[in-house]
């Protein structure tokens, strides 16, 4: 409650007053939040957006304030070479079809380097991730920018991650990126490992009624197909 408050103080005093007077504090605000990782980053993306577009009215001088907001600006609109320069959703997935394997790695460790420094995921990342899905799907644990257990936990249950993000990755739905990534590294391993064992493992678990995963090329607790 207290964060809102000041985040709607902040808001309020920059909608009366013009933005850029309240700039480099609007920015320490946005990094403050960012700092604690929160779920719900929609009011922090649309405070990114007030200032790129105060940036970018050349009926503003910003004068010296404001140098602060190239991160938080290019980790949604430009977090790699490729889309620097925002060209759009249609024409950077164009782009990646005519990209060679190192550049597209690049575009990975990119995109993860940004997701991971501000919490924040950019629709172009999203694009990204549906294209290695289908076209080269070794990157999507560079994508993801998962530590050696997500990794570990990744080629587990590759198959079911991959339906995860079928379903779910869009540009439009692109935060849930973070949210996959850590879920892979974090949670999952410490609070979803049992339950999701008692589906794919040869032996059977205490309460479970699921089908085992009975082929002999299978590790127990592993489990590459539906």
């Amino acid at each position: 409650k207290l964060a809102l408050i000041s985040q709607g103080l902040v808001q309020y005093v920059a909608a009366h007053i013009g933005y850029e007077h309240v700039i480099d504090s609007l920015i320490e605000e946005i990094w403050r939040i960012l700092e604690q990782r929160p779920i719900q980053v929609d009011h922090v993306r649309k405070m990114i957006v007030q200032i790129a577009m105060c940036r970018a009215d050349p009926n503003t001088d910003l004068g010296g304030a404001g140098l602060g907001a190239d991160r938080l600006i290019s980790s949604l609109y430009g977090p790699t070479r490729a889309c620097s320069e925002d060209p759009g959703v249609a024409v950077y997935q164009q782009r990646l079809e005519t990209m060679d394997g190192q550049a597209l790695h690049n575009e990975a460790t990119g995109f993860a380097r940004s997701m991971h420094d501000t919490g924040l995921v950019s629709p172009y990342h999203a694009t990204f991730l549906r294209f290695v899905l289908e076209e080269q799907d070794s990157l999507i644990t560079e994508t993801l920018g998962l530590s050696s257990t997500g990794r570990d936990c990744f080629l587990c249950y590759q198959d079911l991650v991959h339906e995860l993000m079928r379903e779910a990755i869009f540009p439009e739905t692109c935060q849930g990126i973070y949210g996959l990534a850590l879920l892979i590294s974090r949670l999952w391993p410490r609070h979803c490992g049992a339950r999701f064992a008692c589906r794919y493992a040869r032996r059977p678990v205490s309460g479970c009624n699921w089908p085992l995963a009975t082929s002999p090329h299978r590790r127990p607790g592993c489990y590459r197909g539906y």
